[in-house]
């Protein structure tokens, strides 16, 4: 349950910052959790004997990067089902607040006692899940000023990727992207993507 908490507090900046919304998170934690929870100690403690020992810090290693690799492993099965993740619109700042607002009003009233409480626990959860659903499938309209150009260029490493709004509103993206930054000339799959870590983002967020 805290999990899910934690991950449903998420929402609203995972939607304003990366401009997706993981459905497959509440899942992949299920796993990733537990992983981080022994990763973490046991990585302090690697450091800790490898500046005493360096033989300790080599033996220590070796479980360490074994976990790591298979708490990497289980977030990159889970990415490659791609209708479990999809990218929203950057949700409106009041919006975000209205959130978090209801989410503090929700767990301060859990802890009072009242005649009033289960009508405004009633009460403040619709508002919480209503935001949370308002922030994962509602449109946002998209952010333009009405008759002014208004040109940005976006830096794409092998050059420069340009998006143009023309005063009617009308859009024209002009090099969405370019060659991955590990293979030069040649498209891969692998690597930095120009296009996904820079030009989307920033179209999302319009």
């Amino acid at each position: 349950m805290l999990t899910v908490a934690l991950q449903t507090g998420m929402l609203p900046l995972m939607a304003r910052d990366f401009h997706r919304i993981p459905l497959s998170a509440l899942i992949v934690n299920l796993a990733a959790v537990p992983l981080t929870a022994v990763i973490v100690p046991l990585g302090f403690l690697t450091l800790v004997c490898g500046l005493i020992s360096p033989l300790a810090g080599k033996l220590l290693s070796a479980p360490l990067a074994s976990l790591t690799a298979s708490l990497l492993h289980v977030v990159q099965w889970f990415a490659h089902f791609r209708s479990w993740s999809y990218r929203t619109p950057r949700p409106p700042f009041w919006l975000i607040v209205l959130f978090f607002a209801a989410a503090i009003l929700l767990a301060a009233e859990m802890r009072l006692k009242h005649p009033l409480k289960r009508t405004l626990l009633w009460g403040l959860r619709m508002a919480f899940m209503a935001c949370a659903l308002t922030i994962a499938i509602y449109p946002f309209g998209k952010k333009w000023t009405e008759g002014k150009l208004e040109l940005t260029v976006l830096d794409v490493g092998q050059g420069d990727s340009l998006f143009v709004v023309s005063p009617g509103g009308k859009t024209l993206l002009i090099d969405g992207g370019g060659a991955f930054a590990d293979s030069p000339g040649r498209e891969e799959h692998n690597g930095v993507d120009p296009g996904e870590e820079t030009v989307s983002p920033y179209l999302w967020s319009r």
